[in-house]
């Protein structure tokens, strides 16, 4: 990811680049199109394209054609990946259709290509290097924030899968939570879904020291880094099992910061730390 931060440095001014370009993809019937708001304004481009679908982000829709708008700023600490459902959905359906689409921002060059950057890693399992190099390739002006970046680095650990049983995804979990409570005003939390991996044999198994009560699995921590080593107890509170609790020794850690679950009281404020 550092490498594409540099990188994008040396990218060509805005101004050097026109207000939309298609990109490749692996179905050479779906026409997708990356470019700015002033493409998406500009109907007598998009009657000449055939552009029939538009996916808007940051802005409300600028043509008569069937729009999606996805209400996310261009700042780092932006979650983009909680629209990624809704993102993918939207973008399938057009591809099943054969309908040429534009995703747009204000200038195409963070939060539109981080979207097309995703769908290409989603739709043909690129890695985020081989997806980011084609929608670059496309429009070499793009500039993802780095953010954005840290996400799309995210989303390439998972697999590509929001779905799925790693620490990745319970690190993405953990945050889609988190956004869902500070954005509903601290109402009930929503648990974003998750496989039912809780009884697989096979995988490290979490224990309360104290009460031995089953309280998840190794693949639900989240490898985040206190700010201040205060916050860490100085008593270890969970003890990891290999399988059965009544199997291998145990070993302990002074502290794990897990994702939330269903037996968590979920009613109080969600605490996490930021790197």
């Amino acid at each position: 990811m550092d490498e594409l931060c540099e990188r994008q440095r040396h990218h060509p001014p805005l101004s050097a680049c026109p207000d939309l370009a298609r990109i490749p993809t692996a179905n050479a019937g779906f026409h997708l199109f990356v470019g700015s708001a002033e493409a998406a304004s500009n109907a007598t481009m998009m009657q000449e394209l055939g552009i029939g679908a538009v996916l808007a982000l940051g802005t409300k829709a600028l043509s008569e054609v069937e729009t999606v708008s996805i209400d996310i700023l261009d700042m780092e600490q932006a979650f983009l990946m909680q629209h990624f459902d809704a993102c993918f959905a939207f973008l399938h359906r057009q591809e099943q259709r054969h309908v040429p689409t534009l995703v747009h921002c204000v200038y195409g060059q963070s939060r539109s290509a981080a979207i097309c950057v995703a769908f290409l890693m989603h739709s043909e399992q690129l890695s985020l290097r081989q997806s980011y190099d084609r929608v670059q390739a496309a429009r070499p002006c793009i500039y993802i924030n780095s953010g954005f970046l840290s996400q799309l680095a995210l989303f390439e650990a998972m697999q590509c899968q929001l779905l799925g049983s790693s620490p990745a995804h319970a690190t993405f979990r953990l945050r889609w939570t988190y956004e869902r409570h500070v954005n509903h005003n601290k109402g009930p939390v929503m648990l974003y879904p998750q496989p039912t991996a809780m009884a697989a044999p096979t995988i490290k198994r979490i224990f309360c020291k104290k009460c031995n009560l089953h309280l998840g699995v190794a693949d639900n921590v989240v490898r985040i880094t206190p700010k201040s080593s205060q916050t860490r107890p100085t008593v270890p509170l969970f003890q990891v099992h290999h399988g059965h609790k009544g199997g291998s020794p145990a070993t302990s850690c002074g502290s794990l910061y897990v994702e939330p679950l269903p037996w968590m009281h979920l009613e109080v404020i969600i605490l996490i730390y930021m790197t």
